[in-house]
């Protein structure tokens, strides 16, 4: 349990637990309970944070060392990039909302 924790803090980065846990698309309690290890892992957080932080279930339980600096910085970066690059989609999405809402206020207004 020992080494997940610290390839799950790896995987994580310097993202906080509130990003990591959007980046992972699961719940930041659920999560906090796992980095914490209050909770055991299961299969399904498993290959959610193989699968998001592009890595393998032995090197993420500790039965692989597969990882080195190197690679684990390049992770840490692709994690962030899809994490922001999420984050855009959510901003493009409101201001698309908010532009509607405008010229539906200019069609009013007229």
């Amino acid at each position: 349990m020992k080494k997940f924790l610290e390839r799950l803090n790896a995987c994580k980065g310097d993202m906080s637990v509130s990003a990591f846990a959007r980046f992972l698309e699961i719940n930041q309690k659920t999560l906090d309970m796992y980095m914490k290890g209050q909770r055991k892992p299961s299969v399904e957080l498993v290959v959610t944070v193989c699968t998001k932080c592009n890595r393998s279930a032995d090197w993420l339980l500790g039965l692989a060392s597969n990882c080195t600096e190197n690679s684990q910085e390049r992770m840490n970066w692709k994690a962030r990039a899809i994490f922001s690059e999420k984050k855009l989609e959510r901003v493009n999405r409101a201001l698309g909302h908010a532009l509607k809402g405008f010229e539906e206020l200019q069609e009013a207004v007229k």
